[in-house]
């Protein structure tokens, strides 16, 4: 959500600050498509099995070339 964003700020110095894009939003909802990685720390194990498996398909699929 976008409060629990407001504080991601070492993710919003430095150089790594080029190379992401930190997005509040809900991820039972949807969760944007086109990046390279998607970091859930402290996430998945918040949730009970169908919970964790409703926010893990929402992730877009991943295809290798």
């Amino acid at each position: 959500m976008p409060e629990v964003v407001a504080g991601a700020t070492a993710l919003r110095t430095g150089t790594i600050a080029e190379r992401c894009e930190v997005i509040g939003m809900d991820f039972f909802n949807e969760i944007p498509e086109g990046g390279d990685a998607y970091v859930m720390k402290a996430v998945v194990h918040d949730w009970n099995d169908e919970a964790a498996l409703k926010i893990l398909k929402k992730l877009p699929a991943c295809h290798s070339q």
